[in-house]
């Protein structure tokens, strides 16, 4: 089976602030908002999207399909992915542009600040479409439109497709997104993507699972949520060994998600698996630093779930 990945290759810069970002915002003054936070470190590194969550797919055992590109600046990626073996053949160089990049604020509390400037991104997709309807193919955060030209490729092709709007669901218009959200396999946010996204829809959350087969809501420290054929599952999150930075975590959790999909587990295991792949990713500073074995997710997937883990 084909695992396609669409979505932003980036240069991440990740920035720590030791304190919380609510001390610094008086309510009454958020129309005027003038704050500055002071950084204890800043720290580059390899990512984007779906160059995250091709990464994670890469660990897990799978080799992924990457549509997505890069910019003048992009060469150290591309040596990058050819030492870890992720293919190339579909990241295009775009070299009068800039590759994306990504600035990440983190506080003491795990919330984030992000700005992010589109780059060589900036446009639909310029190279061919992923074709096949025996395939996964996960529309992961990137522009807006290049979003909406896959979801309507998948579509219109027949083509299974997971939807993870990330950051990105302010920039649609709610027609846009209505047809990204609505043709979708499965759907996949955190709870406060979740809330932008019902808004921006324009549903109730009852029309949104009438619609889509599978919507997942991840909850941090609380796990993942399911809504599938009627029915709610509940799923607890795998600890951390240590907790560094949770920058990640989230494309951890869909690669997780596709690999347990590709091995034809159950929903409940597929997000168990995510879990258990999220893990790894808030252990280390950046995206793509973390690593780990088949054989030791399947360990923690066990000892967390209980459940013998048949992954290979």
């Amino acid at each position: 089976m084909k695992i396609n990945v669409t979505g932003s290759t980036a240069y991440d810069r990740i920035l720590y602030f030791d304190g919380s970002f609510k001390d610094h915002f008086l309510p009454d003054k958020i129309h005027a908002l003038s704050v500055s936070f002071p950084i204890e470190t800043i720290e580059e590194s390899f990512g984007g999207a779906g160059a995250n969550i091709a990464y994670n797919l890469k660990l897990l055992g799978i080799d992924p399909i990457l549509y997505s590109v890069v910019g003048g600046d992009g060469n150290r990626y591309l040596e990058y992915f050819s030492r870890i073996k992720i293919s190339r053949e579909h990241v295009i160089p775009l070299p009068e542009k800039l590759t994306p990049q990504a600035h990440i604020m983190s506080d003491r509390d795990n919330n984030q600040i992000t700005g992010f400037h589109q780059g060589a991104g900036s446009d639909i997709y310029p190279g061919e479409f992923p074709v096949g309807s025996d395939s996964i193919t996960i529309i992961a955060p990137s522009y807006a439109k290049e979003m909406l030209a896959f979801a309507e490729h998948c579509k219109a092709n027949d083509m299974r497709y997971i939807f993870d709007p990330g950051q990105q669901t302010p920039t649609f218009t709610p027609e846009e997104y209505r047809t990204c959200v609505g043709n979708a396999w499965i759907f996949v946010a955190n709870d406060y993507e979740m809330a932008l996204s019902l808004a921006k829809l324009g549903w109730t959350e009852e029309e949104l699972y009438q619609r889509v087969p599978v919507v997942i809501t991840t909850l941090g420290e609380e796990g993942s949520r399911i809504h599938t054929e009627g029915s709610v599952i509940e799923v607890d999150k795998v600890p951390a060994d240590v907790v560094t930075d949770p920058t990640g975590a989230g494309d951890a959790y869909r690669a997780g998600l596709i690999k347990g999909l590709a091995m034809d587990l159950s929903i409940r295991e597929c997000a168990q698996l995510a879990s258990a792949a999220a893990s790894y990713a808030i252990e280390t500073q950046g995206t793509q630093n973390h690593t780990f074995s088949l054989a030791d997710i399947k360990a923690r997937y066990e000892k967390r779930f209980g459940d013998i883990l048949n992954i290979h």
